[in-house]
């Protein structure tokens, strides 16, 4: 899905725990958001993916955040799932 116009910069990689981004909208509204996704293992070839959103918006683009979130939510959690689906083919 289309979540508008932006990009994403790594700004911190430790490789097999942690990787911090920003991403920076551009369009349907400017905004900045710091996103971390931690990897913590559960056992033996198995690893939990956590992952969290910051940012602050004004008013009354504050209103839309849930909605972007959400869509943020679903993006990352399909990319999640085929990442999953290629490691376990390996």
């Amino acid at each position: 899905s289309n979540v508008g116009t932006g990009e994403q910069e790594i700004k911190k990689l430790i490789a097999n725990h942690i990787i911090e981004h920003e991403l920076r909208f551009i369009k349907p509204f400017e905004s900045v958001a710091q996103m971390v996704m931690s990897l913590h293992e559960i056992e033996a070839n198995k690893a939990e993916v956590i992952w969290s959103v910051k940012s602050q918006m004004k008013f009354p683009v504050n209103i839309m955040k849930p909605v972007v979130e959400n869509l943020l939510r679903k993006n990352l959690n399909t990319g999640l799932q085929n990442l999953k689906q290629v490691l376990e083919r390996s």
